[in-house]
């Protein structure tokens, strides 16, 4: 439990999110699955990059790189908000 808790409280577990993300999309494109769940991940870009790829189509550009490029971004915001000296 005390791993866990130290493994917390340092804020580079957020570097985790965009490799996730990636990988969603990845498993969505193989699978066919339909793209909505991996727009409402990318909140409020993902309204964007639906509209793009409604209109360009190949949605694994516009979801697997620019959406995952937005997630390495909103990690890199957070870990400078966790790392912030109090």
């Amino acid at each position: 439990m005390n791993r866990l808790v130290s493994v917390l409280l340092k804020p580079h577990w957020v570097f985790i999110l965009p490799p996730l993300h990636l990988g969603g999309c990845i498993a969505t494109a193989i699978t066919g699955f339909e793209w909505l769940p991996v727009a409402l991940s990318e909140f409020p870009a993902g309204i964007l990059f639906t509209a793009i790829a409604w209109r360009f189509g190949h949605p694994m550009i516009w979801f697997g790189v620019f959406g995952t490029l937005w997630w390495c971004w909103l990690s890199r915001m957070f870990f400078e908000y966790l790392s912030r000296p109090d």
